[in-house]
C-alpha cells in the first residue's frame, strides 16, 4: 500500500502496469491493429463473394487485393468451385482469417458479421440476391446486368432506399482511374 505522502504509483501499481504493457503486443495482434498491407480489424469490410465462376473468380482477386476488405465467406452451388474458392481465400490470408464456404446464398444472408456481398451469379439471379442482401443489412456490388427487367430494377432501387444500403453495379473498365480521368476531361 502506498503512503499518502509518496507521489506517483506504488510499486505494485507500477509492476501491474508494466506487465500489462509488456503483454499488450501478445494479446492484441497485428491482425487487429492492422499492418502496412492491412487495415485494422474494426475498419475492414467483411465481404462474401457469391458466384465464383468466370467473372466472380476475377472479382474475388480484386477484393483480396484490397487491404480495406477481407473475404469471410464464399458461396457457389458447384462444390468443386466453392472448395477452390475457399482454398484460394485461405491461402491468401495464410490461415489468419476464418473463411466459410456455402452452397446456399441464404446461409450467407443470415450472417451478421458480413458487411457486403459481391454478386457474380447468372444474370437472372442478380436482383433476387441483391434485394435479399439489402434486406439483411448488407451493401452490394453486383455484376452487370443489374437486372433483366425494369420491374426488377425498380425493386432493387426501392430496396436500396428502404434499407439505406449502398449498391454498385460493375461495368468493367469503367470505374478504374483511366476512365475517371477521361470523364474529368
Amino acid at each position: 500500500m502506498k503512503s499518502p505522502n509518496t507521489p506517483g504509483p506504488s510499486r505494485r501499481e507500477f509492476l501491474v502496469g508494466a506487465a500489462a504493457a509488456v503483454g499488450f503486443p501478445y494479446v492484441i495482434t497485428s491482425t487487429a491493429l492492422g499492418a502496412a498491407d492491412r487495415s485494422p480489424a474494426n475498419s475492414r469490410i467483411n465481404v462474401a463473394c457469391i458466384g465464383l465462376r468466370n467473372r466472380g473468380n476475377q472479382i474475388i482477386g480484386s477484393v483480396l487485393g484490397d487491404r480495406r476488405t477481407q473475404v469471410v465467406a464464399v458461396c457457389d452451388v458447384d462444390q468443386a468451385i466453392r472448395e477452390k474458392g475457399v482454398a484460394r481465400v485461405k491461402g491468401h490470408y495464410r490461415g489468419k482469417v476464418q473463411v466459410e464456404g456455402y452452397n446456399d446464398f441464404r446461409e450467407v444472408m443470415v450472417r451478421q458479421d458480413i458487411d457486403a456481398v459481391v454478386i457474380a451469379t447468372p444474370d437472372q439471379t442478380h436482383a433476387l440476391l441483391a434485394i435479399a442482401a439489402m434486406r439483411t443489412g448488407k451493401d452490394v456490388f453486383c455484376e452487370k446486368p443489374m437486372t433483366l427487367t425494369l420491374a426488377e430494377g425498380r425493386a432493387m432501387a426501392d430496396a436500396a432506399k428502404r434499407y439505406g444500403r449502398v449498391v454498385q453495379v460493375g461495368s468493367q473498365r469503367r470505374s478504374d482511374g483511366g476512365w475517371a480521368r477521361v470523364a474529368e476531361l
